[in-house]
């Protein structure tokens, strides 16, 4: 599992949350699993309500709290976007080169997206009794969205070479503030497309 710390966009609000981390896990050469954990005054993060938009591919995402997911496999220009919103609505679009050509990613299975307000748990491990006071902090403080992502129809996207990631995240507290969360940023606006966003290598998969 490859954990990382995002970075604030220095033009974002300087509100909610007060971090946000995400961690990568392949499970198969073509499954992954992604934790975005935001803490800090996530009671703060306007949601989009689940029940409009649950499990619906859906264009603009990231014009409200969003999380991302960026691939461009090997050192070629192409490369794939993700959106997963905590509305468990998703996008996903593919690039010829730095925002260009992109179209809708088919075929692409839906991602399973799971909200949740408490920390996800290990199975294997003794689970610690939670008093309701805790469970309260935590509704107030965190904020936990598990991305399950199956790209086994996607055929074209190699799995023998690095893939060079980018994970990002778009906030929108109920105020109406917005701020923007990546790896890393290049220098000027926000763009989670900037090469410079591409800051996490995740290496090519074994052999089965």
């Amino acid at each position: 599992m490859l954990r990382q710390t995002l970075r604030r966009h220095d033009a974002g609000a300087d509100g909610a949350p007060a971090a946000i981390t995400a961690s990568l896990s392949r499970i198969r050469p073509r499954m992954l699993r992604i934790d975005y954990h935001a803490s800090g005054g996530a009671g703060h993060i306007a949601l989009p309500l689940r029940e409009q938009e649950a499990g619906a591919r859906t264009d603009g995402l990231w014009q409200r709290t969003c999380f991302e997911l960026f691939v461009r496999p090997g050192d070629g220009p192409g490369y794939y976007e993700f959106n997963f919103s905590p509305s468990a609505a998703w996008a996903a679009y593919r690039f010829d080169g730095y925002r260009a050509g992109m179209a809708a990613l088919e075929p692409l299975a839906a991602p399973q997206i799971d909200l949740m307000l408490r920390p996800p748990f290990d199975s294997t491990k003794p689970q610690p009794i939670r008093s309701r006071a805790e469970a309260k902090r935590d509704a107030r403080e965190h904020l936990w969205v598990q991305v399950t992502l199956d790209l086994e129809r996607l055929h074209a996207l190699p799995v023998d070479v690095p893939w060079h990631v980018g994970l990002s995240a778009v906030i929108e507290e109920k105020s109406g503030a917005k701020s923007h969360w990546a790896l890393a940023h290049p220098e000027g606006a926000p763009d989670f497309h900037d090469p410079a966003c591409f800051a996490l290598q995740l290496p090519a998969a074994r052999p089965a």
